[in-house]
């Protein structure tokens, strides 16, 4: 994936496994739109290291257990939608 990539929308194909590791080397990132898939498994710790992202939308999708700690180590408030939608 392109690294300087800002928008990533993947919503609505039935994608299937866990949310992808690999996100986390989009640095530019500021919006990832991943809801209505099947992404299953535990939220993606690596979101964390994701400095720029500013939305995330994970509803709607079979993913469980609680939002990464990481998650506070991001410097811009960040929208988190549907992160525990499988809880």
């Amino acid at each position: 994936m392109d690294s300087n990539l800002k928008h990533l929308d993947l919503s609505n194909n039935l994608l299937t496994g866990e949310v992808p590791a690999n996100l986390e080397n989009l640095k530019m990132l500021s919006r990832a739109l991943l809801c209505r898939n099947q992404f299953s498994g535990s939220n993606p710790s690596s979101i964390g290291n994701m400095y720029m992202l500013a939305d995330l939308n994970l509803s709607m999708n079979k993913i469980r257990g609680e939002i990464p700690e990481q998650l506070a180590n991001l410097l811009t408030p960040i929208d988190v939608n549907g992160i525990n939608d499988g809880v």
